[in-house]
């Protein structure tokens, strides 16, 4: 969580807690109660948005750089860039890759993202 986004958050629960302790003094408790749960609605919808519509992460989870030459004969396999599984949910981030050569039938090469 970004600087300034932490103290939007706590400025705000800070706001509201100091509401309801406000309309828990100045109003009587079946009030008061009604209003503590109107603000928890009200925040669980904006927590989950905040989940749902937020950013999905940092940089890159995985990185090469600068890796060799390989060659896959004869059905083989050869990766100088990374292979990784989980679909579109991974990420992962490849420069200054060496060379893959696949050479013969069946073989297969990768010098980048090779998401399985």
């Amino acid at each position: 969580m970004h600087g300034w986004v932490k103290v939007v958050v706590v400025a705000g629960s800070a706001a509201l807690l100091a509401a309801m302790a406000g309309t828990w003094i100045l109003v009587d408790l079946e009030r008061a109660g009604w209003v503590a749960s109107v603000v928890g609605g009200v925040v669980g919808v904006a927590g989950l948005l905040a989940g749902l519509l937020g950013p999905s992460g940092g940089g890159p989870v995985a990185e090469a750089s600068r890796t060799g030459d390989a060659t896959a004969r004869g059905g083989g396999s050869a990766n100088t860039g990374l292979r990784a599984t989980g679909g579109r949910s991974a990420r992962g981030q490849v420069r200054d890759s060496g060379d893959a050569v696949a050479e013969g039938p069946g073989s297969g090469a990768n010098s980048g993202v090779e998401l399985t």
